[in-house]
This record gives structure tokens, sequence and C-alpha cells, in this order.
């Protein structure tokens, strides 16, 4: 009989991207364009896609 394996980590892409955003507006206070065409949004959105596709990935590893 096997352990169910937990979920290590179940954000989305949307969730990380509000924190991201949150965690940006009390670092920088001053950073108010906080629209899809600013560079520093597109940066923090691919750094969240990406996340997300590692959260995916490590809650595959393979039972050893």
């Amino acid at each position: 009989m096997t352990l169910p394996v937990p979920n290590l980590d179940d954000r989305s892409f949307d969730q990380l991207l509000t924190d991201a955003k949150l965690r940006l507006k009390q670092a920088c206070p001053g950073w108010t364009d906080l629209s899809a065409h600013d560079p520093g949004i597109v940066l923090l959105e691919l750094f969240a896609y990406l996340t997300e596709v590692l959260i995916y990935r490590l809650n595959r590893i393979p039972e050893k």
C-alpha cells in the first residue's frame, strides 16, 4: 500500500501574479503602471508562468 502523494504546491498563474503585484506595491510604491503593456509587468507574468510550470513539474516527481 502506497501513501497518497501530496500536492506540494497548488498555486495557479493568477495567484502567483496577484502575489507578485502585491509584493511589488509594497517594495516599490512609486511604480504605478500595473497595466499589461508595462515591461516590468510582462516580466512578472513571465516569471509567474515559469513558476507555474516548475510547480507542475514538482508535483509530478515520480515515486522512488
